[in-house]
């Protein structure tokens, strides 16, 4: 999927989430939404696709590098302020998860939108050793040439046309065995309990 098309994607996400009934209420309930992974190298332009998307669809982005919350985070214990956010004073501990939230809701006090993105940048930070062996374990499920297709492409952050060539491949079997092998992941991973919210 190319740039244009994964802000496309976004922006209908987006959309459908925020579409309300005739009640006011949302049409996908929040409890129902679910985040997007939006996966690719560094540089790619990731943090730019998110701004488009806000922009076009008239909502507030908070995007957040979780490479910052990780390092302050390990430096010591969290700092607690005091904030007031809506009309609540609340207190607020930096370099914690809580701190994301408060700069959602400093976001929304800031611009007076109440809807938005929260854009996550380095998200699998948040997996932690375990759910990194878990994603490793379930790549290798996948077998030859699969599996090095996958590890080249989302690991080494080779281009399809790069791992066509290395492998003695043309790029369409390459980025068809990319498609099917994250769909085996998806329920490799959901067997096993990731990604199945209550």
């Amino acid at each position: 999927m190319n740039i244009k098309r994964a802000k496309e994607e976004i922006e209908h996400t987006v959309k459908a989430y925020l579409a309300k009934d005739a009640l006011g209420e949302y049409a996908i309930p929040a409890i129902r939404q679910r985040p997007i992974l939006l996966m690719g190298p560094p540089g790619i332009g990731k943090t730019q696709v998110m701004e488009q998307a806000a922009r076009e669809c008239g909502v507030a982005l908070v995007a957040y590098t979780i490479t910052h919350h990780t390092r302050q985070s390990a430096v010591g214990l969290p700092f607690i302020r005091q904030r007031n956010y809506g009309g609540r004073d609340v207190s607020v501990t930096e370099y914690t998860m809580s701190e994301i939230i408060a700069s959602v809701y400093a976001k929304m006090e800031a611009t007076g939108l109440k809807e938005g993105i929260l854009f996550i940048d380095e998200a699998y930070r948040l997996v932690g050793t375990r759910g990194n062996e878990y994603a490793r374990e379930a790549v290798d499920t996948l077998g030859e040439p699969d599996c090095e297709i996958f590890k080249r492409h989302y690991f080494l952050y080779q281009k399809t046309e790069d791992i066509a060539a290395a492998l003695g491949m043309n790029g369409a079997t390459v980025r068809t065995k990319l498609a099917r092998g994250r769909q085996r992941l998806k329920y490799y991973l959901e067997e096993r309990g990731y990604g199945n919210e209550a």
